[in-house]
């Protein structure tokens, strides 16, 4: 039998710094995209019945997405979100060279570096001014940087970070 006995909390500079290579390479591979029309595939390979199905969902909201890109306000206002996670990205990105419309995907991949450039600020300042020797207090966007690098990657938001320890009860 297994019982959750205790938890504790893990630290927003503890995700920040297993996020923080990641990001490294992901945004080595988004610049890649700027400068190569044929990039590594920034997709996985998807197996599951169910995900599936959601992904061919998804390719339609794309399409719809693309198509609204197209308009005279969707620019600014695409700006003023919070943008897409790396998968979606990934997604409207391969439909982009499908269509070969290179205005709008160069939009979009800029408009990511520059947010997961400011995202990779925010992670290393989280974890620098976690410090004991540093007096500086960190700001709102830096003390949830964890959550958004988390939601970039994953498609998950979060809003506490506990984990669950789990101790094995012997019988006898």
């Amino acid at each position: 039998k297994l019982t959750i006995t205790q938890g504790r909390l893990v630290s927003g500079s503890s995700i920040a710094r297993i996020y923080e290579t990641i990001l490294d390479g992901y945004l080595g591979d988004l610049q890649e995209l700027e400068r190569n029309s044929h990039p590594k595939n920034l997709l996985t390979n998807i197996k599951c019945f169910f995900c599936h199905k959601k992904e061919a969902l998804e390719s339609a909201n794309i399409t719809l997405f693309i198509d609204f890109l197209c308009g005279d306000k969707a620019h600014k206002m695409h700006r003023n979100s919070s943008g897409l996670c790396n998968p979606h990205l990934a997604l409207a990105l391969s439909r982009l060279t499908e269509k070969n419309n290179n205005v709008l995907r160069h939009f979009l991949v800029e408009d990511h570096l520059s947010r997961l450039e400011k995202l990779k600020n925010n992670i290393t300042e989280l974890q620098r001014k976690e410090r004991y020797d540093i007096k500086q207090p960190t700001t709102d966007e830096e003390k949830n940087s964890w959550k958004e690098v988390l939601w970039r990657f994953s498609r998950v938001r979060y809003d506490h970070l506990l984990i669950w320890e789990k101790h094995s009860e012997n019988r006898i």
